[in-house]
């Protein structure tokens, strides 16, 4: 229970600066009610077998070339701003489809 992704299909509507407003003051009523930090991008997710940690990247990548960290693990990317795709049939497959290609980087590509 570590990420939420929102998307607009902009062949059907327009992002405009009051959606995207009314999503920011989500995430930030989200960081308040849960007490975490989904808006800093600082902030980086990988996963060590079944669990999902968090820490700054900074931190990270002092990890990663201490090799402290396995070169062959899942880091999520936390960057991504836009995905362009063609809409598939079904919601699963979309969502399934985007985590693997945009979210998932490899450590040893990465840093």
């Amino acid at each position: 229970n570590q990420f939420i992704v929102i998307f607009v299909d902009e062949s059907y509507q327009e992002a405009t600066g009051c959606s995207i407003d009314k999503s920011v003051a989500l995430m930030k009523k989200i960081e308040i009610e849960f007490g975490v930090e989904m808006l800093d991008r600082m902030n980086l997710a990988y996963k060590i077998g079944d669990s999902v940690n968090n820490i700054k990247i900074g931190d990270f990548q002092v990890k990663a070339r201490s090799g402290e960290f396995d070169t062959n693990m899942v880091v999520f990317n936390n960057l991504v701003k836009n995905k362009i795709y063609k809409p598939p049939s079904s919601f699963t497959k979309f969502l399934i489809n985007y985590l693997i290609k945009s979210l998932i980087l490899s450590v040893r590509k990465k840093w």
